[in-house]
């Protein structure tokens, strides 16, 4: 991502990953929603990068993808929320229990390693190339992010469909009259490529 991105983002108060991520997901539902008509152009990913360059100059990185591990990121949300029940909001909208005796519940280590075996169950073609610094990995981002992984995941209505389906149906119907097409239709990170 470019410098100014990033610090418009962090003037905002978010952090960058979970707003690039929520920036993908509009897109990849935009893109989706108009099919390309030359098979031999650009895929799904890679129309994606190319939106992301134009609209806010940031690039296709080096190395693997950065949102690789989004499906696993929110799943292990999901579980830290379904191992501690129905939360209570803080005055910014995060999520806190306060009422809840210390249980033992999964470390993040033992979420990352949870949402890695769901990702393989999911996909059995699926292979990390260095499980333990995957699980490093994930448990970093998830310890770093944790407010804004909860709050990406839960909606009082059930774990499964969370904020990005919701904003990605406000934005259809806002859409609409201007001719832009959404494909709000199926959760954006449960795909072939995000089966988790």
């Amino acid at each position: 991502m470019s410098n100014t991105f990033n610090e418009r983002i962090e003037i905002s108060g978010f952090r960058p990953e979970a707003v690039e991520a929520i920036v993908d997901v509009l897109l990849m539902a935009i893109i989706r929603a108009h099919p390309k008509q030359n098979a031999s152009k650009n895929s799904d990913r890679g129309r994606l990068v190319v939106a992301k360059t134009a609209l806010f100059d940031i690039g296709r990185s080096k190395g693997p993808r950065k949102h690789d591990d989004v499906p696993e990121l929110m799943y292990m949300a999901e579980t830290y929320i379904s191992e501690r029940g129905e939360p209570e909001f803080g005055s910014d909208y995060t999520l806190h229990w306060p009422n809840k005796e210390d249980k033992s519940y999964s470390s993040e280590t033992q979420l990352a390693r949870k949402a890695m075996a769901a990702r393989i169950k999911a996909n059995p073609e699926h292979k990390y190339h260095d499980e333990e610094k995957k699980v490093r990995n994930l448990q970093q981002k998830f310890h770093k992010n944790i407010e804004d992984w909860l709050k990406i995941t839960y909606n009082q209505g059930s774990l499964s469909t969370n904020v990005f389906q919701m904003k990605l149906c406000e934005l259809e119907e806002l859409f609409a009259p201007l001719g832009i097409k959404i494909d709000a239709t199926a959760n954006p990170f449960r795909t072939p490529n995000y089966p988790i």
